[in-house]
């Protein structure tokens, strides 16, 4: 899979020249595999695993309720937490189940989905759509900030008959404010990628830390924003 991924975001298209193409595309590309990829060993290691998955095809699931994270800056210039679920215009009743781990027979035809972060709180509606496995929604803008942005995110699905089921939105765990926070600082927004250490596969990255650590003298760091 790690070589599927670094095949799919540096373009690659054939073995030879591969690891090439990886210096120059994601140049902290060794540190994605368990175990150092030396010099010597990389060339034939990856041009003979890029030539095996060449016909191998990665399958991009849609994951339902994805969690967005991101930095925004505020009226004020300061940096702020922000995040957001966007809402498809419509989706599969199996997939509804699915991911409440239900029976896709036992939902109605009316149901309520409701977003709750810390004391935050979101509510949209589903309808079935005649003759359809299908459900239509009420896509409206759901989004929240700082310490809201911070916590669990949490979606309810709820019926008329007072049946609840519930589960943790993907990508919406709560971020531990003892831990660094990673984001991609590709754009204006930097997106969040994940909170303790880790790889970035852009070659600038933007870091939060908490409000007791400081950065080593000689140490090229930022420290915009803190949870309050």
């Amino acid at each position: 899979m790690t070589v599927l991924r670094l095949k799919e975001e540096a373009g690659l298209t054939e073995s030879t020249g591969a690891v090439m193409e990886l210096e120059r595309h994601i140049p902290a590309w060794r540190e994605r595999f368990p175990l150092p990829v030396g010099d010597a060993d990389a060339q034939g290691l990856i041009e003979q695993l890029i030539q095996d998955a060449t016909a191998v095809q990665v399958q991009r699931q849609t994951r339902l309720f994805l969690v967005e994270r991101s930095l925004e800056r505020d009226d004020t210039g300061a940096w702020q937490l922000r995040s957001s679920l966007p809402l498809p215009d419509g989706v599969d009743a199996a997939s509804v189940a699915t991911f409440f781990a239900t029976d896709v027979t036992g939902l109605p035809r009316f149901l309520d989905i409701t977003l709750v972060a810390a004391d935050g709180k979101h509510v949209t509606s589903l309808r079935r759509l005649a003759g359809q496995d299908k459900y239509r929604i009420d896509r409206r803008p759901w989004e929240f900030f700082a310490v809201q942005g911070a916590a669990e995110h949490v979606l309810h699905l709820s019926a008329p008959d007072g049946q609840v089921w519930s589960a943790t939105a993907p990508r919406g765990e709560a971020l531990d404010e003892e831990l660094s926070w990673v984001f991609e600082a590709r754009d204006e927004s930097p997106k969040w990628l994940r909170q303790g250490n880790g790889a970035a596969a852009t070659n600038e990255a933007l870091v939060a830390l908490p409000s007791s650590w400081s950065p080593v003298d000689g140490t090229q760091a930022q420290l915009p924003w803190r949870v309050e």
